[in-house]
């Protein structure tokens, strides 16, 4: 994939295959989430994806990396903590 010239749709289109499988991953891992092992990867991956929504659009990206903070903190925008 990496030698190909893809769309932005295109793009899209596999983001939005692959994101819920990785998070799959991190989800089934996360409790070992300490050193580099399948959540660490996921979390990665996860940032990278995130990292082109911010290209593609800023406001969705921006909405999907505090969504996801949230998730990875498990701190919601509602907590004092925050």
């Amino acid at each position: 994939m990496a030698d190909k010239n893809i769309t932005i749709d295109e793009l899209a289109a596999f983001m939005q295959r692959e994101l819920p499988k990785t998070y799959d991953v991190f989800e089934q891992n996360r409790a070992e989430d300490s050193d580099y092992n399948a959540a660490s990867w996921a979390r990665g991956r996860i940032d990278a994806f995130l990292q082109l929504m911010q290209i593609i659009d800023k406001d969705r990206g921006a909405m999907l990396r505090a969504e996801w903070e949230r998730v990875v903190t498990g701190k919601g925008f509602m907590t004092e903590d925050d």
